[in-house]
């Protein structure tokens, strides 16, 4: 790092942190979005599965042109469509130009997230960068717990438009300008010819091991993702509890990812990526199936705390794994993991559906364990810890 090192990391929090809200927008102002427009909640919906759809093409094309263009470069534009397609969101006179503006933070998502972890591995060493990661990933989930009820306040009193305007217009604006006065223009050091621009899914998938560790990641993802997608209508269904009841047990395990992602870069740090990633994923995936086949409330309640940390450990020493792959492809490869994220939580959502359509609750637990058993057993056989430096 050249220029305000001690600036780089908080920078990179905003940037990552200001994309979160749009989603919790929609998700949260649905209902009111359907009888609006005249639209089913059903097709409401579907805003969430194409920008969704969209980011996961954008995560794959950032792979390729990462090599083209600088990782920060990239960074400034995924937040200058978030800036514009937010306020354009609040502005949409009918639900197709509402849709079409959510859909564009599908581009957002693609270049935001991968290009933020990319820099980070390009900004610290290898020794720092687990923990570096941690306290990235446990401040966005803090900046995201903090969103969810100022989000919640805004919307039930001046609407979602204005929530859009208020709330992630200006944080998206001050990301895109901290990130431009205060980050590096790093690049990928294979930037040096037209050709290059596939070079890098040429070399990243041709290593067996960079493979695994997608791999490993999409179903680490999948498991994970599905229990967030699922635990709210679990505890409601199951157990008949109020809406708020099961909320604030969501709150507590989102609290428990925090605490997760912090610890994770940690124990990263002092035991390796690899086997990090491992033992939680494999202790993730036996907590699962124990928060959804406990015989009561109480003991579903008590996986809480032990099943959200360890999934928290689990995301950090992902990325924390991903990162160290190969830092000529990184960009590439980060753009990948991101990409590896979506597909995941697009099987773990389909898998824990058809498991609850075709046997309950019971069998989603033990569909979404498998996954991080299968994502545990995949990194350990053919994965192997990444050597010290870059």
């Amino acid at each position: 790092m050249e220029k305000n090192d001690r600036l780089v990391l908080p920078t990179l929090i905003l940037a990552v942190s200001s994309i979160d809200q749009p989603s919790l927008i929609v998700n949260i102002s649905l209902i009111e979005i359907a009888l609006l427009h005249g639209v089913t909640l059903s097709v409401a919906g579907q805003m969430q599965s194409i920008t969704s759809t969209v980011g996961l093409l954008t995560a794959l094309a950032a792979g390729a042109i990462s090599v083209r263009y600088s990782y920060k470069s990239l960074l400034l534009a995924g937040l200058g469509i978030c800036v514009a397609s937010a306020a354009l969101c609040s502005l949409a006179p009918s639900f197709p130009a509402l849709a079409a503006a959510y859909a564009a933070m599908g581009l957002v998502t693609g270049l935001v997230t991968p290009m933020v972890f990319t820099i980070l591995g390009e900004c610290y060493p290898a020794e720092t960068r687990p923990r570096m990661v941690g306290i990235l990933s446990s401040s966005r989930t803090t900046v995201y717990l903090v969103m969810v009820q100022l989000i919640g306040l805004v919307v039930g009193t001046l609407g979602w438009r204005t929530a859009f305007m208020v709330l992630v217009v200006p944080l998206a604006g001050l990301g895109l300008v901290a990130s431009r006065i205060v980050l590096p223009n790093v690049k990928s050091s294979s930037a040096v010819s037209k050709g290059s621009a596939l070079a890098g899914y040429r070399n990243v998938l041709g290593s067996h091991q960079i493979v695994a560790c997608l791999a490993g990641i999409t179903l680490a993802a999948g498991s994970w993702l599905g229990v967030v997608i699922y635990s709210v209508s679990y505890l409601r269904d199951r157990f008949t509890l109020a809406r708020q009841d099961a909320s604030l047990i969501f709150s507590g395990l989102v609290v428990g990812v925090l605490v997760g992602n912090y610890v994770g870069g940690l124990l990263a740090s002092r035991y390796g990526r690899r086997r990090v990633l491992m033992l939680g994923s494999l202790a993730t995936g036996l907590l699962i199936a124990c928060y959804m086949n406990a015989p009561s409330v109480s003991l579903t309640i008590v996986a809480v705390p032990f099943m959200s940390v360890m999934g928290g450990v689990v995301l950090t020493s992902a990325n924390s794994l991903a990162l160290e792959q190969s830092s000529t492809y990184r960009g590439t490869i980060m753009s990948l993991a991101s990409a590896a994220g979506q597909l995941g939580g697009a099987l773990g959502a389909s898998a824990g559906g058809l498991a609850l359509s075709l046997s309950g609750w019971g069998m989603v637990g033990l569909t979404l364990a498998s996954f991080s058993l299968a994502a545990s057993a995949i990194i350990n056989l053919w994965t192997r810890e990444p050597g010290q430096g870059t």
